[in-house]
């Protein structure tokens, strides 16, 4: 469940960068003047009273009088309060932008704290809107401008802000590494319980029962704790749901109601989505009525949120609790979301990516505005010098043709190294988050291991190499999108031929008597998937040691069959199968039909046909 700490976050970070001390030293050209020294003290008791008319008012006066005196430290808080604006009334893309703008202001004179500041609540921002790889990319950067900074406690946020991207991505373990960072680096006693809790959810989710319920009792111990009730009902929760999974026989439902009544009487709506995801897998193997009781409670309030992501977990726990006719509607449901968020997070990224390369551009139109400006100024000073019109309006035309096409040249070689930069640092990215922390791990247990014990240690140093080279692989198939159209075909055929192992023999009948040109794009790429999700479903459950794929192209239909003599699914294995129940969907998607044949046993075979 995403952890909803991030208006929190902003608020203190942003708090911090507008009450800075007065004996700040800044370079001599951009020196604060006293007049905007006492002007910025009028703001800090508006931002901390929440009065943001007046605040308004005030900032737009504030604004003016810092781009007189072209202050770049004042010009950078300027636009941070405004990003903080921009986030009380829900609008992040401006908040993000401006957040941007108070970020290039700090570059100017080298602020490398504030920067730090920007960049993390921009990467906070990316967080919360599903852009996970683009939060991390930033974040990131945000690091590097506080390697040297004496005041460390700030990045305890930065660390946070990464731990919650692999969270919500699933990268448990990288999670708990981030997270031990943050805790371990800061002494607000409230922070420090907040990330504790994230921590041993991070335990939780990655199935180390023991190392979570072990975090959340010593939390349950500090009496302080009861000082934030929103926090001590997580505790509650998440305790009693990780001893129940530690151990199934035992009766959360005591525990698990109590954290319910007490967010109920807390008004605490997030907390609620989380109770009742708890008790909804609690009661999934005892009573699918309440079960889907907790589910269909846990979408509701999902959906007052709008939190896409806790609505899709919502609608899995009701495709498994609900009758089959019912659970249908909901896969439908869950297919349609499912494809929407995806393609929103996508437009999220390509948004964010827009506004730094547009906020680049904008930089270096005004440089040429104040260049041209410049050039104007020197002229009329020239006429009243020398009088001299004619060699004035010569000297004026080169030196402006010259100015133009030099600024012409920098600015276009910066716009391709800047877009050079950007893709490298994002495969750096994803190379260093997914790949660097696991082989540093493995140098370190090398390190630390002595000569007569590498033996013994082969066999685990192997397997940890193979899980790096499964994180590599995995990195190329995320980045690598599906080629449709005109080489649908070897794509399709090389997605195949990829679930083909030693252990696995794939037999492919009539692949090559397709005319895949008349398959449609939309039908192409569900097609993929669905082949895609029976496979690996086959790779994950089935055992089977044979596989067949046969294709046959029929008057305006497409047939496929698959069998494989795997161990065969039940009925009532196939109507819980959230995958199998997705899969169906979108081959009705496009108008066509699949059958599954179900003998326990005897392998599975399944039949599908699409329109041509």
């Amino acid at each position: 469940m995403k952890t909803r700490i991030i208006s929190y976050l902003l608020y203190f970070i942003l708090i911090i960068l507008f009450s800075c001390e007065k004996n700040e030293k800044i370079s001599s050209d951009t020196s604060p003047t006293a007049s905007l020294d006492f002007e910025v003290e009028k703001l800090n008791p508006l931002i901390e009273e929440n009065k943001t008319e007046s605040l308004k008012l005030e900032l737009n006066r504030f604004h003016k009088l810092a781009e007189e005196s072209q202050n770049n430290f004042y010009l950078g808080k300027v636009y941070s309060i405004k990003g903080y604006l921009n986030l009380r009334e829900y609008q992040n893309d401006s908040a993000f932008y401006h957040l941007n703008l108070a970020k290039r202001y700090f570059s100017e004179i080298k602020d490398s704290l504030n920067i730090a500041k920007s960049l993390t609540n921009m990467a906070i921002i990316q967080s919360d809107l599903g852009d996970y790889s683009g939060s991390e990319l930033t974040a990131t950067e945000a690091l590097g401008f506080l390697e040297n900074q004496s005041d460390q406690s700030f990045i305890s946020s930065v660390y946070n802000c990464l731990a919650i991207s692999s969270f919500s991505q699933k990268n448990y373990e990288e999670a708990v590494y981030w997270y031990k960072l943050a805790l371990n680096s800061t002494d607000d006693l409230y922070s420090k319980q907040l990330y504790k809790n994230n921590l041993a959810a991070a335990y939780l989710h990655n199935g180390n029962y023991s190392n979570a319920i072990s975090e959340f009792i010593s939390l349950l111990k500090q009496k302080s704790l009861k000082e934030s009730p929103k926090l001590y009902s997580k505790v509650i929760d998440n305790l009693a749901y990780a001893q129940w999974k530690q151990n199934p026989a035992l009766n959360p439902e005591a525990d698990l109601k109590k954290a319910l009544k007490l967010r109920e009487s807390l008004e605490d709506q997030w907390g609620l989505i989380a109770s009742h995801s708890h008790l909804s897998d609690f009661f999934a193997s005892t009573s699918k009525e309440k079960s889907l009781f907790h589910a269909e409670k846990m979408y509701e309030n999902a959906s007052r949120l709008n939190s896409p992501n806790d609505k899709l977990e919502a609608l899995q726990k009701m495709i498994y609790a609900a009758e089959p006719q019912k659970a249908k509607g909901y896969a439908m449901l869950y297919t349609e979301l499912n494809d929407s968020l995806t393609k929103t997070r996508n437009l999220s990224r390509d948004k964010f990516a827009k506004i730094r390369y547009d906020s680049d551009r904008n930089r270096e139109e005004n440089e040429i505005l104040r260049a041209e400006t410049a050039e104007q100024e020197l002229e009329i000073e020239r006429r009243k010098v020398n009088g001299v019109i004619l060699i004035s309006a010569i000297v004026l035309i080169c030196g402006s043709a010259f100015a133009f096409f030099r600024i012409q040249k920098i600015k276009n070689q910066k716009r391709i190294n800047d877009e050079i930069y950007a893709t490298e640092s994002k495969i750096a990215g994803k190379i260093h988050d997914n790949l660097a922390n696991n082989i540093y791990r493995i140098m370190s247990d090398l390190e630390n291991t002595s000569d007569q014990n590498l033996t013994e240690k082969k066999n685990e140093l192997l397997n940890q190499l193979d899980s790096v080279y499964k994180l590599a692989r995995d990195i190329s198939r995320e980045n690598a999108p599906i080629e449709i159209g005109e080489h649908f075909e070897e794509e399709l055929l090389s997605l195949i031929s990829s679930y083909k192992n030693e252990n696995t023999n794939l037999v492919l009948m009539g692949f090559s008597d397709v005319n895949w040109k008349m398959l449609e794009i939309e039908k192409q790429i569900q097609l993929h998937k669905v082949l895609q999700e029976l496979l690996t479903n086959m790779k994950k459950h089935s055992q089977a040691s044979l596989v067949v794929l046969s294709f046959q192209s029929e008057k305006n239909n497409l047939q496929i069959f698959y069998t494989d003599n795997g161990i065969g699914i039940t009925e009532n294995q196939l109507n819980t199968k959230n995958g199998l129940r997705i899969t169906e969907n979108r081959i009705e998607k496009l108008k066509g039909s699949i059958n599954f044949v179900c003998e326990p046993h005897k392998g599975l075979k399944v039949n599908i046909k699409i329109p041509l």
